[in-house]
């Protein structure tokens, strides 16, 4: 420095260790050790949450705050206004070249451009992640992704001003297993070379607001693609013509709010088992060109303006589970036959509130063992006014026109174990309600008017819990009381019920007493 006639000052010697002390590990022929290099960097490290400008004089700390990024297993919150600046990789990329380490750009909130990493491309690392960085329009200035060949897991997330993947649109990462893109606002398309991807098993796309198409590139049948979500990206309207890839098993598309019509060729998808389509008010239709045979789980939420529903479902022999929650606009299901062979298990409606009657080959399935309907006020009676013979879970809550509660039959259901009845409002008592012998479980819920419980009830030999909620009518247990083999009581919001349930000294304190435990409120009280 001398030479140059700086004259040496106390503010040098920072720079002077920290240029000795890069040179010395860049010439190290030991094995790459955490330990080693972090006590090299142990007093550069005190300066890991602070935030650095794009200064000369700070330059020199940036090496030591990246080192410390690749030891901690938390990440640092840090500041870093200009990368480029960065010696990153005299330390960075020697780690790199021995390790399989992921690299994470991250909360660098002023980044515009992320400088040319040359390094990476001929190094083993398997993740890159680039989060939260909120200034940055266009990725690897002069590299194209697609040169980082051993890549198998990309994220890009929180980059609401990127446009574009790459300056060429067309490259990525050849050997990519894992790809997601989440909140990047201003990404209009994805490039073309989705179809070269001959890896790729699992996409995501969130929070792509600008996002009008998905390119008709992935539809390439080589693709081994088995997982797909788009999720949030409200200027798509429509799937790439031709359909998606045959290898498909898990498909979710949530709150694509302009999304019109359903990929036309779902029912081509062999592979696909399970499809989840939530908030997508714009659809009117479901899957008119039908379903695959082979789904499992079909889950359909908040799509407002779906009218009718799936008048393939007797074709459906794989399905297990089928949930319809928030639908008003839905009025009746296909009332075509159902084989059989089918194992249908669950069936769960949440929320149709014009929905007027269950189909009738509903009562035939014999292999359904869930039935939840809530929030069906519309609803007046079961098919033939009778319920699918083996079901173990019955769930009714407020379904205010549903036929009497003694008139369902329940007696009949003799694998009944969970029996939950709520928001019946003109209910005072049970007359001659009989409830099989089988049931473990029983909820009663929002019953403001109930004043008795069924006075048989102690005739229920397999009840381990009985839960009353909002039943503010009811003033007393069954003159014979409850179950011997009870374990479980829980009363909430039934104050005349509690005050005779008091420990020890309400009336009728002495019919729970043997109960080992006792919610009253929800505080066990034993």
């Amino acid at each position: 420095m001398l030479e140059y006639g700086v004259k040496l000052e106390l503010e040098h010697y920072s720079c002077i260790v920290d240029l000795l002390g890069r040179a010395f590990i860049e010439m190290m022929l030991i094995y790459p050790s955490a330990i080693i290099w972090g006590s090299l960097l142990s007093s550069c490290r005190l300066h890991a949450k602070n935030v650095i400008s794009s200064s000369p004089y700070c330059q020199p700390y940036l090496t030591a705050i990246f080192s410390q990024l690749l030891w901690r297993t938390e990440d640092v919150k840090i500041g870093v206004q200009d990368l480029l600046a960065c010696t990153l990789h005299l330390v960075l990329i020697a780690y790199l070249h021995t390790h399989k380490v992921p690299f994470r750009a991250t909360d660098c909130l002023q980044l515009s451009c992320l400088l040319p990493l040359t390094e990476l491309a001929n190094k083993k690392s398997e993740e890159l992640r680039i989060v939260d960085c909120g200034e940055l329009k266009a990725l690897f200035n002069g590299v194209s992704l697609q040169h980082l060949a051993s890549i198998r897991h990309l994220e890009i997330s929180g980059c609401p001003l990127l446009v574009s993947l790459s300056n060429e649109d067309v490259g990525l990462p050849t050997k990519l297993e894992y790809l997601t893109i989440d909140g990047c606002h201003n990404l209009e398309k994805l490039p073309q070379g989705l179809y070269n991807l001959m890896f790729l098993r699992e996409l995501k796309i969130r929070g792509c607001k600008s996002l009008v198409s998905i390119p008709e590139g992935m539809i390439h049948n080589s693709m081994p693609l088995t997982h797909l979500v788009i999720s949030e990206c409200h200027s798509l309207t429509s799937f790439p013509r031709g359909g998606l890839p045959t290898t498909l098993k898990y498909l979710g598309i949530y709150d694509c709010i302009n999304l019109e019509s359903l990929p036309e060729d779902l029912k081509n998808l062999t592979s696909l088992s399970s499809l989840t389509i939530n908030k997508c008010p714009c659809l009117v239709s479901f899957a008119e060109g039908g379903l695959p045979s082979m789904l499992d789980y079909l889950r359909i939420d908040d799509c407002m303006n779906v009218r009718s529903l799936l008048k393939d479902l007797y074709s459906l022999t794989c399905l297990n589970h089928l949930k319809i929650w928030n639908c008003p606009s839905l009025v009746s299901f296909s009332e075509e036959e159902i084989p059989t062979t089918t194992i249908l298990r669950e069936v769960s409606i949440y929320n149709c509130k014009n929905l007027g009657s269950l189909p009738n080959w509903m009562y035939n399935l014999t292999s359904l063992q869930k039935l939840t309907l809530n929030h069906c006020p519309s609803l007046v009676s079961f098919p033939e006014r009778k319920l699918p013979i083996n079901l173990e879970y019955l769930e009714i809550i407020n379904c205010k026109n549903l036929e009497p509660l003694f008139e369902w039959g329940l007696h009949k259901l003799t694998s009944l174990r969970h029996l939950e009845i709520g928001g019946y409002t003109d209910v005072v008592s049970f007359p001659e309600w009989l409830l099989p012998t089988t049931i473990t479980r029983i909820i009663l819920n929002d019953m403001p008017n109930l004043e008795s419980l069924p006075k048989d009830l102690h005739n229920l030999t397999s009840l381990e819990e009985l839960h009353i909620y909002q039943c503010y009518k009811l003033a007393s247990l069954p003159e014979k009381g409850l179950p011997t083999m009870l374990l479980h009581l829980s009363i909430q919001y039934c104050p005349m019920l509690i005050q005779r349930c008091m420990k020890k000294i309400g009336a009728d304190w002495n019919k729970i007493a043997y109960i080992p435990q006792i919610e009253i409120d929800g505080k066990y009280i034993v």
